[in-house]
């Protein structure tokens, strides 16, 4: 009634929990009923344009005055503060002769502040902060609101966390609000955290937002009708007829049949609505704010699939910026159990239906001969990281363990180093080059390789691996949870934003905790699967750098060294380590013996 707004209330996706109002009511509760040592904070998942930052506003403007509260509206840049205050101030010239009738006083309004002096001369604001180091050390209130949370810089962002404090016996509450825009961001941590910092996420989307589906369109008196859709973006459905023809049987997985409505084959918004916005909503939520679904439909039409499911249907954050976009965690994919590693290597699962544990599945590669390798990278402050795999005779590459601790002295290092060594019997290490006084000393202990670091090489070899050309996927890593810190990374690793537009470089991001597994990992996939040239990977002599390999992956000379077998040209020789170390230089190895170890 004050403001002349009609917010939208509920929601009708199964997996979102709240709305505009409701989160804006729950909110206001915890303020009301003094509830922030039990629930700290709130963070607002919404999509792009879905009022997050209105309801923030009509929030702030609510606590301010209800309970004579301050406010810090935190931003990373200040334009980004402005529309939140434009409404503040358009919101609070429109209640102000009820305020004054009161006697009470609007003592600054600006771009930065909004102070009101109370019936007893208390003062409540809502002050704009800008998140820089200096700007998060500048003020102490009791709520604090943080703008587009993914945008802030991370160290400033920390020093905010400070902001919020006791006032007048209340308990500080945060409220965060921005769309899930990358899976490094600092939104995707703080909903991964909010469970175990017992906060709250309260989630609505594009399609929460949507309006009512009125008769005329979905056309609910005619007969159902069979369609099928696919479980995410982008906009699609086919009849049963034109499915069989679309669709690949090996893609069929990730599609569905449902009935719907008559009208709603004409509909490009069927496979995300699923008839949620006619059976789910009333016929009064419509106009106003509610979105018409045309405009939704547009929306959607207008980003990628990725995009749309990130930033408008809140399902996952995007893959924008991610150095490995394609690596899947899902079992199966680049991630396996033990006991499947086992049939994968063995070809049929163990007799009798017996459990193969992890010493058992490492008994039996030592047992074929397989190689296994390590990669590592050095870490004091940081963390020193090792990953060793082994190499199947397929040409996969199946990682067994992982490590990852700090401040360890290089005489930590030799121990967990001799005690890897003696587990796994690593044929070869491929330490940082960077550190070659180290690497001496430890290629007392254990064999390590030197080599020339490539970043860009180490880069696609890992890319290779995670899925090659063929849609391959030639990497599997084992289900533990010393390797979590490895699968973990693929998930977060990521390219440098810009410092002024937020959009990722073309240089790794190495600040994270994740950056130096996955360096290890790259030392060892450059070494492994790199293209052959000067001293980077297994050709290395100077008879092999003669040779036409160059731009060639090991797997390609691989292949090329089986052609040779098959068709005679080259006689017999080893696995596929032996086979790399030969194929640049087998034209002129006549008369050598190859022998294949099964």
């Amino acid at each position: 009634m004050y403001l002349d707004l009609y917010m939208p209330l509920g929601h009708a996706e199964d997996d979102s929990n709240s709305s505009p109002v409701e989160a804006m009511w729950e909110i206001y509760q915890a303020v009301r009923d003094n509830t922030g040592d039990e629930i700290p904070g709130y963070t607002l998942l919404s999509a792009r344009d879905c009022y997050k930052t209105l309801s923030a506003s009509i929030l702030e403007i609510l606590l301010m005055i209800h309970f004579r509260t301050t406010i810090a509206h935190c931003s990373a840049i200040l334009s980004q503060s402005a529309k939140a205050i434009e409404y503040c101030d358009t919101f609070i010239h429109k209640i102000l002769p009820y305020l004054e009738q009161h006697k009470w006083k609007l003592t600054s309004s600006s771009k930065k502040r909004i102070e009101l002096t109370t019936d007893r001369k208390e003062k409540c604001y809502i002050q704009i902060i800008v998140l820089t180091t200096k700007g998060a050390n500048s003020a102490h209130t009791q709520l604090m609101f943080v703008d587009e949370v993914d945008l802030c810089d991370p160290t400033a962002y920390e020093e905010a966390k400070m902001i919020p404090g006791v006032f007048q016996g209340r308990f500080p509450i945060t409220v965060r609000l921005s769309t899930r825009k990358y899976a490094f961001g600092l939104m995707e941590r703080a909903i991964k955290e909010a469970s175990s910092k017992n906060e709250k996420v309260l989630r609505w989307n594009l399609i929460d937002m949507a309006e009512y589906c009125s008769d005329s369109r979905c056309r609910p008196e005619a007969p159902r009708v069979k369609r099928f859709i696919p479980r995410s973006l982008p906009l699609q459905q086919f009849s049963p007829e034109d499915f069989e023809d679309a669709v690949d049987p090996e893609d069929r997985s990730e599609w569905e049949e449902i009935e719907c409505y008559e009208g709603c084959t004409r509909c490009s918004l069927l496979s995300v609505c699923k008839m949620k916005l006619r059976d789910k909503r009333t016929p009064d939520q419509k106009g106003d704010l509610w979105k018409p679904i045309p405009a939704v439909v547009n929306t959607i039409k207008q980003v990628t699939p990725d995009t749309g499911e990130a930033q408008l249907r809140c399902n996952k954050p995007s893959t924008k910026g991610l150095i490995y976009p394609r690596f899947d965690g899902n079992d199966g994919e680049n991630v396996i159990s033990v006991g499947a590693a086992y049939e994968m290597i063995h070809g049929e699962p163990p007799e009798d239906g017996h459990r193969v544990t992890f010493d058992e599945l490492i008994d039996y590669i030592h047992e074929l001969g397989l190689k296994l390798y390590a990669g590592m990278d050095y870490g004091y402050s940081a963390n020193h990281a090792m990953v060793v795999g082994a190499l199947l005779p397929s040409g996969e590459f199946l990682v067994l363990d992982c490590y990852s601790r700090p401040e360890l002295e290089l005489d930590d290092i030799k121990v967990v180093c001799e005690e890897w060594q003696k587990k796994y019997r690593i044929t070869k290490w491929f330490p940082d080059p960077a550190y070659p006084a180290y690497n001496k000393t430890l290629g007392k202990i254990v064999p390590v390789h030197k080599f020339t670091k490539d970043v860009p090489m180490g880069i696609e070899a890992v890319r290779g691996v995670v899925i090659n050309s063929a849609n391959r996927r030639k990497m599997k890593i084992l289900m533990t949870l010393n390797n979590m810190v490895l699968i973990d990374g693929f998930g977060v690793y990521h390219w440098k934003l810009h410092h002024v537009t937020k959009e990722p470089t073309d240089e790794p991001d190495d600040t994270g905790d994740e950056a130096d597994i996955m360096d290890a990992f790259r030392y060892l996939c450059q070494n492994l699967f790199g293209k052959i040239k000067g001293k980077v990977g297994f050709a290395t002599t100077a008879a092999e750098k003669k040779q036409n390999t160059a731009g060639k992956t090991r797997e390609q000379v691989i292949e090329e060294v089986n052609k040779r077998i098959v068709y005679g040209s080259v006689p017999a020789k080893t696995a596929s380590e032996v086979a790399v170390e030969t194929a640049s230089n087998s034209e002129n190895s006549k008369g050598k013996k190859i022998v294949w170890n099964f």
